[in-house]
């Protein structure tokens, strides 16, 4: 709104100087035009914006190139905050674009999602190629630092997540490596529909030391020393996920500390199924002397989480400090 343009012609050549606000924020364009040869060219000499309260300027002049309903654009870098994103390649009826990303504030995408809470920076590249109507989209990206709220509420520190694949005719193909602190490790990928019933085929595997949920325990009474080995697959649709797969521990430390319980050599296999989590193996010796071992289930559909489950104590001794007792 408010726009004022300032435009003027030289031969064949359009001045244009353009103020005003958009999004409740500035808006600056300037630029020119020549129209006398072939190809047509664009020059844009300055640009700045904050669409949504997010800064965006052009970093340098930049050449549009326009011949025949393509567009050629070389080094078009637009910066925000402390990232760029460079752009090349052609546009028209067709498409071969390639954007390199360097340190692009993951904040950013917060003012398209509510509660999102991101941050780290985004480096990468992305590109697309094929026709404008249905093009293949390609992506290569590394997401330093990366948190948001649901991983804080979590108690998980910064994570390191690299993801690339590709992206084509309403199917989106991941591969994704996750690292953070403690040695935390987990791999895999797969694919996801986009439209319909948004069908998805992933699977994921690596380790988790039980160190990266160490504040998420720690509010449960509970100190967890060991790393759990974990094997999942899913598959099903996006609304009515299937999960399968196992996670294992062994020569785990559990110590509850408002009883002062404490398990050592804790062992346990947890296997998906489904609609339930069974619990085939469980086993450990208690400080107090005497071992534990069972096996259940739990429901993981649904609400309530129905558990059934077994549980055997064999020559425990048990001391909260007040009581000392044996099974």
């Amino acid at each position: 709104s408010g726009l004022s343009a300032t435009i003027g012609h030289s031969g064949t050549t359009t001045q244009f100087d353009v103020n005003g606000r958009y999004d409740n924020a500035p808006l600056v364009v300037k630029g020119s035009a020549e129209t006398g040869g072939s190809p047509m060219t664009l020059r844009l000499d300055a640009f700045s914006a904050a669409p949504r309260g997010i800064p965006v300027r052009l970093d340098k002049p930049s050449i549009i190139a326009i011949q025949n309903g393509t567009a050629r654009i070389s080094g078009l870098t637009i910066v925000t905050g402390d990232g760029r994103i460079e752009v090349n390649g052609t546009a028209g009826s067709t498409l071969d674009i390639n954007a390199e990303i360097r340190s692009l504030p993951a904040s950013l995408a917060n003012a398209f999602a509510t509660g999102l809470d991101a941050a780290g920076s985004i480096s990468g590249t992305v590109s697309a190629k094929g026709a404008a109507s249905n093009p293949s989209v390609d992506y290569n990206l590394n997401w330093a630092n990366a948190e948001v709220s649901q991983t804080r509420a979590a108690g998980l520190a910064a994570l390191g997540i690299k993801a690339n694949g590709r992206f084509t005719g309403g199917n989106l193909q991941i591969d994704t490596n996750v690292s953070g602190q403690g040695g935390m490790l987990l791999s895999g990928g797969g694919s996801l529909g986009i439209a319909g019933n948004r069908p998805l085929s992933m699977s994921f595997s690596g380790r988790l030391p039980f160190s990266a949920v160490a504040a998420q325990t720690a509010a449960q009474g509970l100190d967890v020393d060991g790393t759990a080995a974990i094997d999942v697959k899913i598959s099903g649709s996006a609304s009515a996920p299937v999960v399968t797969g196992t996670i294992t521990t062994d020569g785990t430390r559990l110590t509850d500390v408002r009883r002062n319980l404490t398990v050592n050599d804790l062992g346990a296999t947890i296997t998906f199924d489904r609609d339930r989590a069974v619990i085939s193996r469980l086993s450990g010796r208690l400080a107090g002397g005497g071992t534990i071992s069972g096996t259940g289930s739990v429901g993981i559909s649904g609400g309530g989480f129905p558990a059934d489950i077994s549980i055997r104590l064999d020559r425990a001794g048990y001391n909260d400090g007040t009581l000392v007792t044996t099974v």
